[in-house]
């Protein structure tokens, strides 16, 4: 019994540690999660706007490129039909370089935007994994609320099997106080016919008698009580004596039952 209760004490100990132990991982671990949600969250704002202003950005350069890209179109057929050929010529150049210099920037802005689309798709990815993980943690929550429940219903069938252990002991022990109350009543009633025998046995030279009508009538009386009285403690006797057998087994089987 003392082991068993060390070892309840030492169980319950143990389900606290693991108790208070999950919950202060579980704190931990929402409150990094959350926190990596807002620096995503930011970093996310931040690269979209960034991408966006790229965007935007690329459009005007292209429309530049585009409105650059007519103006030489309009100064090569001014050119051709123009007198001042060296002149339209240098603004042409002027005008090419310009449309170079404004083709490498784009160029420049095309790997930016490229660079920023893998920061979104891996920022995307990292919060993918951030969610899986997240349901992950919710169904150990629930596969741990389960094993307390199971730990709960055990601990309720543990008491109650204690209680009808108690209740079986004192049935056993009542029982056991039956049974030595039996044996003491047969003893007992042993005792007494012992005695009623050896008394129905002593030679009736031995005793006085007195020769009459009326004990003559009298003796045949007496020895009929007398034997009916031995035949009543005879019974009396079987019948304890089966009692004290059916108890015997009685707190046979309780002790086979307290023994598991």
């Amino acid at each position: 019994q003392t082991t068993k209760d060390e070892l309840k004490t030492s169980i319950e100990q143990l389900q606290s540690t693991h108790k208070n132990e999950l919950s202060q991982l579980d704190k931990r671990y929402h409150s990094r999660i959350e926190t990596l949600n807002k620096t995503h969250e930011q970093n996310l704002n931040e690269h979209q706007q960034k991408f966006d202003h790229l965007l935007h950005e690329k459009k005007e350069l292209e429309s530049r490129c585009s409105i650059l890209q007519e103006k030489v179109d309009n100064f090569l057929t001014e050119m051709a039909n123009s007198q001042h050929a060296d002149v339209l010529l240098c603004h042409v150049e002027t005008l090419e370089k310009d449309r170079t210099s404004l083709q490498t920037v784009l160029e420049l802005k095309n790997k930016e935007i490229t660079q920023l689309r893998t920061k979104l798709n891996e920022q995307e990815i990292r919060l993918h994994d951030e969610t899986a993980l997240r349901k992950r943690v919710d169904i150990a929550e629930n596969e741990n609320q389960s094993l307390q429940y199971l730990l709960q219903q055990k601990k309720l069938s543990e008491k109650t099997a204690i209680a009808e252990r108690d209740k079986l002991k004192e049935q056993v022990i009542q029982l056991e106080r039956d049974n030595d109350q039996l044996k003491f009543e047969n003893e007992t009633l042993r005792y007494r016919l012992r005695e009623r025998s050896l008394s129905v046995s002593i030679p009736l030279d031995n005793q006085i008698l007195i020769v009459s009508t009326e004990s003559s009538t009298i003796m045949p009386t007496t020895q009929k009580r007398q034997g009916r009285k031995r035949a009543c403690s005879l019974s009396t006797i079987t019948i304890i004596a089966h009692e004290n057998e059916r108890i015997t087994r009685s707190l046979s089987s309780l002790n086979c039952i307290l023994n598991r």
